[in-house]
């Protein structure tokens, strides 16, 4: 189990912050205590492959269905945006394809999911 911040910098730059919690009611302790409520769970089941600097993840996400992320680990640069972008295609993913700006909550919380 992992609690995750994700802070859309621009269309292909995100600010990632995942911690792996070992002690889940503990960690929900601190939260509530704190004054912070749970607004979405999401079920995710992952498979991650990385390749140099290149990280392809699948994801399968109860109530949403499935997705692809394709991120390069490294600083925004035109020639990373590049190698994500063709890395995308090499797997048949167009622009089309594409949900910007949005993380899984987001998307849940369109179609009414509460968590």
């Amino acid at each position: 189990m992992s609690l995750d911040f994700h802070k859309v910098l621009s269309l292909l730059v995100v600010d990632e912050t995942e911690v792996e919690i070992k002690d889940k009611a503990g960690t929900m302790k601190i939260l509530e205590s704190l004054g912070l409520e749970i607004e979405c769970v999401v079920d995710r089941e992952r498979r991650k492959y990385e390749k140099g600097n290149v990280v392809v993840v699948f994801d399968k996400i109860g109530g949403l269905g499935s997705f692809v992320e394709v991120e390069v680990v490294g600083e925004p640069s035109e020639e990373n945006k590049s190698l994500v972008m063709d890395t995308a295609r090499e797997l048949g993913l167009s622009e089309d394809d594409r949900v910007a700006g949005k993380g899984y909550p987001d998307l849940l919380r369109e179609i009414g999911f509460k968590g």
